[in-house]
């Protein structure tokens, strides 16, 4: 009798255990009567426990890390990479029943893919990892203005280059902006790109042929050349993931643009102009302001002086234009009634008027001057010249004496 007491009190206490394990598992109150439990080991790619969880036939098991250690979802070997760009990611645990770790697994349950959510016997899984590739960041800003045709792309894929041109946002009225392409934001001396580049291609030649340009270590310098566009990445690997050293080639070098595996690699361009100097239509008319008697193009900088000589009552002007004569007014008075004394006239499409006129009214040699230049808005000249912005309609006057 003693013997079949101690059976019982083993019996219960073997079920509380069991009921026990199941709790901590994370199932609903105690094991039922007949309801196994059962244990599910958690390995890593390598091969090493990192876990472990128990679960009642049927439903699911929960991860717990081993004593004393934190399970980092990374991998802890050196996966071979196949894709450039990408980097290793935790994808779950995977793992099929086998009759070595459980004999109680029939050949019906033999090689079935184990479900966390279903566990059917003992078992064990092992960490699953996949590819997942980076993206690049393509920023290109005009005049420090984020403009449309930017994007996010997974490395690998190409990077377009905006096909519309960006006009100058800060335009001088003197210049003649024409876009000249897109720079590195991290190097403004790079080689311009444009619409016709594309900034991430394959490699047409060499042992690298159909594939993207990565390796170990910084790039070969030479290998710039020709390669205008190519973002190199250094796969190397440090704790069993590469950072991902990346350089892009601007056809002469290598342009360092950071670590991908920072997160979203930003890859920034600058708009860049060329300038030519915009020229100034000069039109020159007789005393009545009827007739076109000259015309010329003047550039920003450039000086137009107008000559008054007053010989034996007779009024002649001289225009040049940086010293070399343009026209010449002859014969604007002719005796002592009339006199010369003011150049007057319109600006700016010939909607603002300038007016170029001497101190004194004096039939005398006076010198005027106009220069395209960052003048002022006030155009009423000061000594004798003013500063002008925009086409000109000049014309002398002349009055009764």
């Amino acid at each position: 009798m003693q013997r079949r007491n101690f059976s019982k009190f083993f019996l219960v206490a073997a079920l509380a255990a069991t009921g026990l394990l199941s709790a901590c598992s994370g199932g609903e109150g105690l094991a039922q009567k007949g309801s196994p439990v059962y244990q599910v080991d958690f390995f890593d790619e390598t091969g090493v426990q990192v876990g472990y969880g128990y679960a009642i036939e049927g439903r699911a098991v929960h991860f717990r890390a081993m004593e004393g250690t934190a399970y980092d979802y990374n991998p802890h070997s050196d996966l071979e990479l196949t894709t450039p760009g990408a980097r290793y990611v935790f994808d779950g645990w995977e793992g099929t029943y086998d009759s070595a770790v459980d004999s109680r697994v029939g050949s019906e349950l033999q090689g079935e893919a184990i479900s966390l959510g279903n566990i059917k016997a003992n078992c064990r899984v092992t960490a699953k990892f996949i590819e997942k590739s980076y993206k690049i960041q393509t920023i290109f800003k005009n005049n420090g203005t984020a403009v449309e045709g930017g994007a996010n792309v997974q490395f690998g894929n190409a990077i377009t280059i905006p096909t519309t041109n960006p006009s100058e946002a800060h335009p001088e009225y003197y210049n003649i902006y024409n876009f000249d392409g897109w720079v590195l934001a991290k190097d403004e001396t790079s080689a311009k790109f444009t619409s016709t580049d594309t900034l991430v291609y394959k490699w047409k030649s060499g042992a690298n042929a159909n594939q993207f340009a990565w390796g170990e270590g910084e790039p070969d310098a030479a290998d710039a050349i020709d390669n205008k566009g190519v973002i190199y990445l250094d796969k190397t690997l440090t704790d069993h993931m590469p950072k991902y050293a990346s350089y892009i080639s601007d056809g002469t070098k290598w342009v360092g643009l950071g670590e991908l595996s920072k997160g979203t690699l930003p890859l920034e361009f600058k708009s860049t102009y060329e300038t030519e100097r915009k020229e100034f239509t000069v039109s020159l008319y007789d005393a009545s302001n009827t007739n076109k008697v000259a015309s010329f193009n003047a550039e920003y900088g450039k000086t137009i002086t107008f000559e008054r000589s007053v010989t034996a009552d007779v009024t002649t002007i001289v225009v040049k234009l940086d010293g070399v004569t343009k026209h010449t007014y002859e014969n604007l008075t002719t005796d002592a009634t009339k006199i010369c004394y003011n150049l007057d006239g319109t600006y700016k499409n010939e909607t603002d008027s300038v007016n170029l006129h001497s101190a004194s009214i004096e039939n005398t040699n006076m010198s005027f001057t106009i220069t395209y230049g960052e003048g002022a808005e006030d155009h009423t000249p000061k000594g004798g010249s003013a500063k002008l912005q925009g086409n000109v309609r000049i014309h002398p006057v002349v009055k009764d004496a």
